[in-house]
């Protein structure tokens, strides 16, 4: 079976300009998933499912542990819940990498 982040009650935020995002986090350009206008509600969806945004595609094809140490400090003592300091660390390695590593 085929990795991927989408679950089936999703939500999907929607900006003035009709551009979709995935409810994961603040929405961005690595998360963008289409516009409504132009490129209609079936090529978003096959976006979504397919996880061809270059966030959703760094989350499933890349090992947490090189986010993390790309991107983590290892001598830090925060605490976070694993899933937020998951979120945290994609989206820092997102900025940190956004010329080099998406599709």
């Amino acid at each position: 079976m085929k990795s991927t982040i989408f679950v089936s009650a999703s939500v999907f935020y929607v900006d003035s300009g009709f551009n979709v995002y995935p409810n994961y986090s603040a929405p961005s350009e690595f998360y963008f998933l289409g516009n409504l206008k132009r490129d209609g509600a079936e090529k978003i969806i096959d976006n979504y499912v397919n996880n061809k945004s270059a966030a959703q595609h760094i989350m499933v094809n890349t090992e947490i542990r090189e986010i993390a140490g790309a991107c983590g400090n290892l001598q830090s003592s925060r605490l976070f819940l694993m899933g937020d300091y998951k979120r945290y660390l994609y989206n820092f390695f997102f900025r940190k990498h956004k010329e080099s590593r998406f599709p």
